[in-house]
């Protein structure tokens, strides 16, 4: 009935011969279990006043019912759901309008066909999306979204598909780096030997190639989009490599946190000298084991 604020517990639980939820725009909470066990409901509208929908609030003791498709109306203020609150529904279920929802609890979306989740979620419980088909995360503008650490690019559908990544029992964290910030990024030394050395041995300068992505995988170019520095064992910078040590190459955006790219991100290198092997000695260099049986210089 229109005027309706809140519902009990276990209101409609068990009522399994209902197919359809028709639910006030006055309602702002849905306490728990009150309409778990509806086997036969396909379809629930959840009006944009609910901030609170309770645990159980929907359950089903299997998948083998007929899937539930949730339709949040816009504006929503929802801001809290339980743990099972959706379990083993078959969810389709778009919760990127719900700003205000932050957290998943255990087992909320288990068993789930298709669940959206909103950008401003920063974790979920163990379980919360275990055996959903289908788990995205609504976008954010300048924004990639980081899983566990994990970066996730946007896909086709303009949503992050996370599936892979949350689709177990465990605990989940979202994170949102802009891959403006080089701190993020990735540095690679393209032409360095196993393990980040270099062999230096007739006289001339080392020459280091590397190469720079950004957080979404896009090559950046020196100059325009960062300066390189190197630094020896000492932290002289240096402009020249002509001597055996350990260097540190250090990346740094040219622009700020308003304009361009910015922070920085280093990796470490080493370079050596030739080495003299007599007879019966085992050196390892670039991952490998070397034998001499007669003097030989490597």
């Amino acid at each position: 009935p229109n005027g309706l604020e809140s519902l009990g517990d276990s209101v409609f639980s068990g009522c399994a011969s209902l197919k359809g939820i028709d639910l006030p725009d006055t309602l702002t909470s849905i306490g728990n279990s009150d309409f778990a066990f509806m086997n036969s409901v396909t379809s629930v509208s959840i009006p944009a006043t609910v901030t609170n929908i309770g645990e159980d609030a929907f359950y089903r003791g299997g998948s083998s019912y007929p899937a539930i498709n949730f339709t949040i109306a816009s504006g929503s203020q929802l801001s809290s759901i339980g743990s099972w609150s959706f379990g083993r529904t078959l969810a389709t279920i778009d919760l990127s309008g719900c700003t205000g929802l932050t957290t998943i609890p255990t087992y909320a979306f288990i068993s789930c066909t298709d669940v959206t989740l909103p950008n401003t979620v920063t974790s979920a419980a163990g379980g919360g999306l275990q055996y959903t088909t289908h788990a995205y995360v609504a976008p954010k503008d300048g924004y990639t979204l980081a899983v566990n650490g994990t970066p996730v690019a946007v896909g086709d559908n303009g949503k992050h598909d996370v599936t892979s990544l949350v689709n177990n029992s465990n605990a989940i964290t979202f994170t949102w780096i802009t891959p403006r910030d080089l701190t993020n990024a990735t540095l690679t030394l393209t032409n360095a030997k196993e393990g980040n050395w270099y062999a230096y041995q007739d006289g001339s300068p080392v020459s280091i190639a590397y190469s720079v992505a950004d957080a979404n995988g896009t090559t950046l170019t020196e100059s325009t989009h960062y300066n390189v520095s190197i630094t020896n064992s000492s932290s002289q910078t240096v402009t020249s490599i002509t001597a055996e040590d350990t260097y540190t190459l250090t990346v740094t955006g040219t622009g700020n946190e308003t304009s361009g790219y910015f922070g920085s991100v280093q990796t470490t290198f080493t370079v050596q000298g030739p080495i003299a092997l007599t007879n019966e000695t085992t050196v390892w260099r670039d991952g490998r084991s070397y034998y001499a049986e007669g003097e030989v210089t490597i």
